[in-house]
């Protein structure tokens, strides 16, 4: 499996740049005439571009944003993973 190069220094740096265009994205989608559902798609757009805000911001502080198993305590710390193995990240809600 080849390595990732990351154009970006740091992850938390690069996850505020896609914070930025995630709500620039939002803005542009708002401010089109031609689609229907601008709220909603304005709303989701939002959420994810303020869970990549909060995951850099927790990058930065060496707050811990992984989702953990509640079942692996006292062991070894063990992340959660998608069904496509994937680690899992706190939500919006999780963050606030």
């Amino acid at each position: 499996m080849a390595t990732r190069k990351r154009k970006v220094g740091s992850y938390a740096t690069e996850l505020v740049k896609k914070a930025g265009e995630a709500m620039l994205t939002a803005v542009q989608i708002y401010n089109n005439p031609q689609i229907d559902f601008k709220s909603e798609l304005f709303i989701v757009t939002t959420v994810v571009a303020w869970t990549y805000l909060l995951h850099a911001h927790y990058r930065k502080t060496g707050v811990e944003y992984r989702q953990t198993d509640p079942l692996m305590s006292g062991k070894r710390r063990r992340f959660l993973r998608t069904k496509y193995g994937a680690v899992r990240h706190w939500s919006l809600e999780q963050c606030l």
